[in-house]
């Protein structure tokens, strides 16, 4: 799913990962019918289309809006994005997942 996302950037497909989470999370519910997209116009329009695909991704598989979806279902979407767009930074960044995760514990013990 969202195998479009493995041939852009990390820097390309975060910003629109992250308003494509915020747009099922919780703007679909505030969006009225007429106005779907309206939570993307302050994007660029690469990102915002890039968002709306993605959604539109969802909308294709469950065949309903991502309104209707249940938020078991908007949980379980928020998670494959998510992932996705932790693979894309690793590949891109060459992020240490295991120096990350030490860093983390500590900084957690540290607060």
């Amino acid at each position: 799913m969202f195998d479009f996302l493995d041939d852009l950037t990390a820097s390309q497909a975060i910003p629109a990962g992250y308003y494509a989470i915020q747009f099922i999370r919780q703007w679909a519910k505030a969006q009225s019918p007429t106005a779907k997209y309206a939570a993307f116009d302050t994007l660029p329009p690469s990102e915002a289309d890039l968002a709306k695909r993605i959604v539109n991704e969802i909308e294709s598989r469950e065949c309903q809006p991502v309104t209707a979806l249940p938020s078991s279902k908007i949980d379980d979407y928020i998670k494959i994005i998510a992932g996705k767009l932790q693979d894309l930074s690793r590949r891109d960044w060459h992020a240490d997942q295991a120096k990350g995760e030490i860093l983390l514990q500590q900084l957690r013990l540290a607060s």
